[in-house]
Parts: C-alpha cells; structure tokens; sequence
C-alpha cells in the first residue's frame, strides 16, 4: 500500500510539473503522431540523431533513458515546430509513463523518481 501511495503522489506531482510547463504557451498540446517527426528531416545532424535516439529509446520500456533524452533535445536549438514536436512527444510519453506507474512497472516508477529528485 506504502508504494501505491508513493507512485500516486509521484504521479500527481509530476502532473503539475507538465501544467506549469505548458501554461500560458498559448499551443494547442494534441498528441504526438508519427508524422510529426519530419519536421527533423532538415535538422542539424545533431538535433536530427538527437531525435532518432528518443525515438529509438521510447520504442523500448527504458522510460529513465527515454526521459534523458527528450531533456537533452529539449535543451537543444531546436526551430519553432521542433520545439512543438519535442513538446507533444513529451505529453505522450508522460501519459504512457503514467499508465506504466500505475502497474508498477519499474522502469516507469525509476523515471517518475528521477523526475521528481530533478525538479
């Protein structure tokens, strides 16, 4: 029960974390599909391996790995519709991280942790 309580106010912290993030924006947040993606076609090669890496780490279940490297591109010099893309590929992969949380999957519990010890 003590870990259930744990990952819900994980959960619900991390959850304010993204309506700070996304406040006043004044961007619509719709989920990320795939074709979203081609906006890194013409990127920088550096932006556009940065982006094949998050693509390549979120396909897997590594959600502490994955969450690294959204961070790291979102620190990049990225253009205004790369930064929109890197934005909703981050709100789909929080919701995933969440319903992965809540089966106690621990991958996804080791990534909410990490997220709330850097915030």
């Amino acid at each position: 029960m003590h870990k259930l309580v744990q990952i819900i106010s994980l959960l619900v912290f991390v959850s304010a974390l993204g309506l700070f993030a996304g406040a006043g924006c004044g961007k619509s947040n719709a989920g990320f599909n795939s074709a979203d993606g081609k906006v890194f076609d013409t990127a920088p090669a550096e932006i556009k391996q940065a982006w094949q890496d998050v693509l390549a780490a979120d396909a897997g279940t590594n959600y502490v790995e994955t969450l690294g490297l959204l961070n790291k591109l979102k620190r990049m010099p990225l253009s205004e519709e790369q930064s929109t893309v890197v934005t909703k590929k981050f709100s789909d992969f929080d919701q995933r991280l969440f319903s992965a949380a809540a089966t106690n999957d621990p991958s996804a519990v080791q990534a909410l942790q990490v997220m709330r010890t850097r915030h």
